[in-house]
């Protein structure tokens, strides 16, 4: 049988047969850049600031090309946070405090720390002992993820977004989110007859063995499935990549986007395509190339 998921065949594959590339589609060369919820200012006149940071919302608007001056305003660190933590931000555990050095002075310099909520675990009675060890009283009830000082707020935003996003880097997130972005803003332009094969292929993908599951996804990366090749194999790359759990969430995705008007989608694609123009656009500005 074919290797090809999204078809009509079932999901097997042989160590020998060939990868199809796939069709291509065409991609819109501009995308709306979605607007954020303004956060409150940030005081540099108190001794500290605590903003819980709030998702960013969908309404677009078109950028200007290749890459503008970004100004490091509290809706783009916002906007940031939302396009790299989208469950944290939405679900309100990600807080920004601020901290001027110097809350005597006016002009003092501001050092920003983020953090993310985590859920307490109960603490026993026996751990406020006078006999227990040093430490185990109250659990700390955030993480911090990243901090950074500047001269002004929009100084130690940026300091602070290069944090975020050095670490994204780092960690190979940046690339996933770019990649997932990519894939949300081209699902939608397919049409019904696509998406069908697309979730037929999702649901075969969930009834091969873990071997097989393996070497497909071997096989694809060593033909080099890059952005040259079809929608279907960078998408099949992704949710092997991604294993069952990212199969089982597009699914959802592709049911998602059965539903919707051919307006809604285009919506969407502008939205999900202006945030990977927003990645870009931050990385060339804090020089991570």
């Amino acid at each position: 049988m074919i290797a090809n998921p999204f078809s009509d065949h079932l999901y097997r594959i042989d160590s020998d047969e060939h990868i199809d590339n796939g069709k291509s589609l065409a991609f819109p060369d501009l995308f709306p850049v979605p607007h954020m919820e303004k956060l409150q200012p940030m005081s540099t006149s108190s001794t500290v600031s605590s903003t819980e940071v709030s998702p960013a919302s969908t309404a677009p608007s078109t950028p200007p090309l290749p890459y503008p001056p970004l100004k490091w305003t509290a809706s783009t660190l916002n906007y940031l946070l939302t396009a790299l933590y989208p469950a944290q931000m939405y679900s309100g555990s990600m807080v920004l405090e601020s901290y001027p050095t110097k809350p005597q002075e006016r002009f003092s310099p501001v050092r920003l720390e983020l953090y993310m909520r985590i859920k307490c675990t109960h603490v026993p009675a026996w751990a406020y002992a006078a006999s227990a060890p040093i430490g185990t009283g109250r659990p700390a009830s955030k993480l911090l993820v990243a901090q950074a000082s500047g001269e002004t707020e929009a100084q130690a935003r940026r300091a602070l977004a290069k944090e975020v996003v050095g670490l994204a880097k780092e960690n190979g997130m940046l690339e996933y989110f770019k990649a997932y972005y990519r894939i949300r803003a081209e699902l939608y332009t397919l049409d019904d007859l696509a998406l069908r094969s697309l979730r037929r292929g999702i649901e075969g993908m969930k009834r091969v063995s873990d071997w097989e599951w393996i070497g497909r996804l071997a096989q694809l990366r060593f033909a080099g499935v890059d952005e040259a090749w079809g929608f279907e194999a960078r998408f099949e790359v992704f949710l092997l990549g991604g294993g069952y759990w990212e199969v089982e969430r597009w699914g959802v995705d592709v049911d998602i986007a059965l539903v919707l008007t051919p307006g809604d989608r285009t919506v969407r694609t502008q939205t999900h395509g202006g945030v990977v123009w927003f990645l870009e656009m931050v990385v060339a500005d804090l020089a991570l190339c």
